[in-house]
């Protein structure tokens, strides 16, 4: 049983620390930040597979290479953010499409 968590901030890194405790996890996480990410989970180095919620070729691919059973969705980009502030389409785009496509990929 593969869990795929979307996402490797703050609480995608703590969700996969927890969940790896019961079997393998993977994170996907289009800007993994390694060194934050290793503080909180060990040897997440070989948990991280970079790339978008958005890419659904992808998203469908690590499902199946990786017998996927469950999906921890924690992608988001907060719009209280300067990116968000500058670019809120591409935020907006990112929070409700990449939900969106996670729901549908998980019936």
């Amino acid at each position: 049983m593969t869990i795929l968590i979307t996402g490797g901030g703050v609480i995608g890194s703590h969700a996969a620390a927890f969940l790896q405790k019961n079997g393998e996890v993977l994170i996907l996480e289009s800007n993994p930040q390694i060194d934050a990410m290793s503080k909180i989970i060990p040897s997440v180095e070989n948990l991280v597979v970079k790339g978008s919620v958005l890419d659904q070729e992808l998203l469908k691919e690590i499902v199946k290479k990786h017998a996927v059973s469950k999906i921890v969705h924690t992608v988001a980009n907060p719009f209280l953010n300067a990116g968000a502030q500058d670019r809120p389409y591409e935020s907006i785009n990112l929070n409700i499409m990449g939900t969106v496509i996670i729901v549908r990929r998980s019936k």
